[in-house]
């Protein structure tokens, strides 16, 4: 399936289990850079360890409690240093 996502950063809120892992692991498969945003930072850690032992480069992880304004900001800013802007129209964000 092609979701036009080739190059493409796409953050995800909850990626380090579940739904949200096998999300980032399709939209890696599509081409998409990913940023994997969770409050646990250990299960996060592991999460992108996991991707990048099935090949996948373009993935990072951020631990971050999203209810705080300033915690969330930072994070962006973070996940966009390491990956590039993220568009909002051509991001999804999978909560």
């Amino acid at each position: 399936m092609d979701l036009q996502l080739n190059g493409k950063h796409v953050r995800i809120t909850g990626g380090d289990r579940g739904i949200g892992l096998a999300c980032a692991r399709e939209f890696l498969r599509e081409g998409a850079k990913v940023s994997l945003i969770s409050r646990t930072a250990a299960d996060l850690d592991d999460a992108v360890a996991q991707l990048r032992t099935e090949g996948h480069t373009e993935v990072r992880g951020h631990s971050a409690n999203l209810s705080d304004a300033g915690a969330a900001l930072a994070m962006l800013d973070a996940a966009e240093a390491e990956l590039g802007p993220m568009d909002g129209a051509a991001t999804p964000m999978v909560v």
